[in-house]
């Protein structure tokens, strides 16, 4: 036998590092790869959240890869650190043309493997938020839909010319296997047809969100069926609009209660929506409606009306968030009258730039006697570089003065005063 080596002096003995909890490893794992708003499965509003992504905002690719990097070398440090950090790995899944066959024999391989050893869970059971990027390989696509039974966040966003109905199978499989998990559902390129969207609606009772990037596309969900789900708080609304005054789109039954709701309505001259199917929907439910974002897609027609029924139906009505191509949309849009009980107006625009001309027709806002609302006590600027483009391109001191005359505040994205510092 071989002699004991001497104990080693206390000074050069390597330091003891304590063993932190499971949960303690968890929160800081969870810190090192969060993405902002990538698991939210409500939809915030911006005026009680500030900073929170916008509902037509795509998904934050460039920020999910690079945490997906994190992830990855999290799993591999050692063992306890794969078995905690695993079900970071498979939270948020994204499905593209080339990933879809690997993942679905990874989780399948992953379901065989659970009956061979001591593991609590597959892979699949990890997933909570699915982004398809593709409608190929739907079998495959179904299969990982069939084994994802802990699914809160499904979401469509396919580069398709024309908008296409999203195959029914796949549907199937997410009514069945995520019915009460499902918690937000959002649609670009490909949407379900009506009937899918029924069987969605009354498969899925804990839904809350429901967006389309295209509401106008001539199908999809019926907005007096989703506002009869309890716990709905988000809904896009288009022309697919059931008759409110039947009795087969609204039961006698009233909800005890319903929960204020937040509208996405969206105008666009590709598709004609009858602002009488507006009229009749928010005649009886417009009292629900506490935030209403008017997305002008391609055309600045028919705003005015559109405002004037948000006036005549909504006297809940407090915050209202316009969203247009480009700053001078916004800057066209502001001497519209917008709904008096209105108190947080918002503005967004998609592409950047015309900022001089957003921030003349502030300053000429300043000069009016009669306000855009006469509630009105904040007006936000939603794109994060319009308070950067304001203080640091000199606008400050040509439109300063008379933007601080305003009757009300204007905030940057995060709901901080732009005009709060002093400016030479």
């Amino acid at each position: 036998m071989g002699e004991i080596p001497p104990k080693l002096p206390a000074h050069i003995n390597p330091p003891f590092t304590p063993t932190l909890p499971a949960e303690l490893w968890n929160q800081i794992f969870e810190y090192v790869v969060y993405v902002r708003g990538i698991m939210d499965s409500y939809t915030p509003d911006p005026f009680d959240v500030p900073g929170c992504r916008l509902p037509h905002q795509k998904f934050p690719m460039k920020e999910y890869r690079a945490s997906l990097v994190y992830k990855r070398s999290l799993v591999l440090v050692c063992k306890r650190w794969n078995i905690l950090a695993m079900p970071l790995l498979y939270q948020v899944v994204v499905l593209g043309p080339r990933n879809i066959g690997p993942l679905y024999r990874t989780i399948k391989h992953s379901e065989r493997h659970l009956y061979l050893s001591t593991a609590m869970s597959t892979l699949g059971s990890f997933v909570r938020h699915i982004e398809l990027n593709t409608l190929d390989r739907v079998h495959d696509i179904v299969g990982i839909l069939r084994c994802t039974y802990r699914l809160e966040i499904f979401s469509v966003d396919c580069l398709l010319y024309d908008a296409h109905i999203l195959p029914t199978p796949l549907v199937v499989a997410l009514t069945s296997a995520c019915h009460s998990t499902l918690r937000r559902l959002s649609f670009r390129g490909a949407y379900p047809d009506s009937s899918d969207c029924l069987d969605i609606i009354r498969s899925c009772q804990y839904l809350q969100t429901t967006f389309l990037a295209n509401p106008d596309v001539g199908y999809g969900f019926c907005p007096v069926e989703v506002l009869k789900s309890p716990h709905v708080t988000f809904l896009s609304v288009g022309h697919n609009i059931s008759d409110p005054r039947s009795n087969a789109s609204v039961p006698d039954v009233v909800l005890q209660a319903p929960p204020s709701v937040q509208g996405h309505f969206l105008l666009s001259s590709k598709f004609s929506i009858p602002l009488e199917d507006w009229s009749l929907l928010l005649a009886r439910h417009g009292h629900r409606f506490r935030t209403i974002y008017l997305e002008m897609h391609d055309a600045d027609r028919d705003v005015q009306k559109c405002l004037d029924i948000f006036s005549a139906n909504c006297p809940n009505l407090q915050h209202f968030i316009l969203v247009t191509l480009n700053f001078r949309r916004l800057a066209a849009a502001l001497p519209y009258s917008f709904p008096p009980t209105i108190t947080h107006l918002g503005l967004y625009a998609k592409q950047e730039g015309s900022f001089f001309t957003l921030f003349s027709a502030l300053a000429e806002l300043g000069e009016e006697t009669t306000p855009l609302t006469p509630r009105l006590q904040v007006l936000r600027l939603l794109n994060p570089s319009a308070s950067d483009v304001l203080r640091g391109e000199g606008l400050m001191g040509s439109f300063g003065p008379l933007v601080r005359s305003l009757p009300f505040r204007v905030q940057d994205h995060d709901g901080q005063e732009m005009l709060s510092e002093p400016w030479q």
